[in-house]
């Protein structure tokens, strides 16, 4: 190993010691579900590298959210027919399955020869933190209270205690849910290979979004900058800092409203600033000023992550940055 494959090595061990610093008693569970997601990604990365043979990790951030897709859809399908039950052992089976095959079918590939270790474990590292710091940032005001919460983590606790799906909807327990659960299922789907409860779970899953938003768009854009920039003689330091500005872009900015009308609103007298409340800035086209029939409710990242949403449209982040990092290689 080089110099910075021990170093970047170093930092993630010293990430994962800082975390049981933080969290204390919630450091297991943390723990656990980190390996999962660590798990899913050696699972199916030969998959991955595949996909990704032009990036020079390989696809490595990349092939979690491909295991996860994977793992999850197939196992929907199997609970949906009826064909197996919606338990954790079952779970753990089929997404063993579909990493035997993939080993399988996709290993001894070229890219053994052209993979950047130290890149894939500074993208690890990258990716830690943020879990962490969403994590810890969470566990400030974990309770599902407010908002969508108590919708999203019901969903959540309906799928832990069924075998079956469709689960029974929390209000008209005689029938299933009528409302679009793909987010909660996925959440669902990695409590069930964890092996850890709901309670826990939600609040894990919406950090793990919020970190993927962050090291995916690094990914793209450093690997874009790579090519882009190859000649010149501070490439990597470009490449490195371009790759930061699009992982704060996406999964920690937000837009201008706030520092308008929360911060500035006394001085500009806008209208709206005496009861300035979060989501507004999700809503002001067409409601400031008000415009009947013509109005838009545009959510951005950071707002669901500080909302506390596990609507479908918020776990697609993910998804959407593999297909957008995947048209690009």
């Amino acid at each position: 190993m080089n110099k910075k494959t021990v170093k970047y090595l170093f930092i993630l061990i010293a990430l994962l010691i800082l975390s049981a610093f933080l969290l204390r008693n919630e450091w297991l569970p943390f723990f656990r579900w980190y390996l999962i997601l660590l798990f899913m990604g050696i699972g199916i990365f030969p998959f991955a590298a595949f996909l990704f043979d032009s990036f020079e990790d390989h696809g490595w951030l990349f092939s979690k959210a491909i295991a996860i897709a994977s793992g999850g859809y197939v196992c929907f399908l199997f609970m949906t027919s009826g064909l197996q039950q919606f338990t954790s052992r079952r779970c753990v089976v089929i997404t063993l399955i579909i990493f035997g095959i993939c080993w399988f079918y996709f290993t001894g590939k070229s890219y053994r020869r052209t993979l950047k270790l130290e890149l894939i474990l500074m993208e690890e590292v990258i990716f830690l933190a943020v879990f962490l710091m969403w994590t810890y940032i969470f566990c400030f005001r974990p309770e599902a209270y407010g908002t969508e919460k108590f919708m999203d983590y019901g969903f959540l606790v309906s799928m832990e205690r069924s075998l079956v799906l469709p689960p029974k909807d929390i209000w008209y327990g005689m029938s299933g849910i009528n409302y679009y659960y793909g987010g909660q299922y996925l959440t669902a789907y990695l409590s069930k290979l964890s092996y850890l409860p709901a309670r826990l779970t939600y609040n894990l899953m919406r950090a793990t979004v919020a970190a993927f938003a962050f090291s995916m768009p690094f990914s793209i854009v450093y690997h874009m900058l790579r090519v882009r920039l190859k000649k010149l003689r501070r490439a990597e330091g470009w490449s490195l800092a371009g790759g930061f500005t699009a992982g704060t872009a996406v999964s920690l900015a937000g837009n201008i409203h706030y520092v308008l009308y929360g911060l500035c609103g006394r001085i500009f007298r806008l209208q709206g600033y005496e009861d300035y409340w979060f989501p507004s800035s999700t809503r002001y086209i067409g409601h400031n000023p008000n415009v009947p029939g013509d109005q838009c409710i545009h959510e951005f990242p950071s707002y669901s992550f500080v909302l506390g949403d596990l609507h479908a449209h918020m776990l697609n982040i993910i998804f959407v940055l593999t297909i957008i990092g995947l048209l690009y290689c």
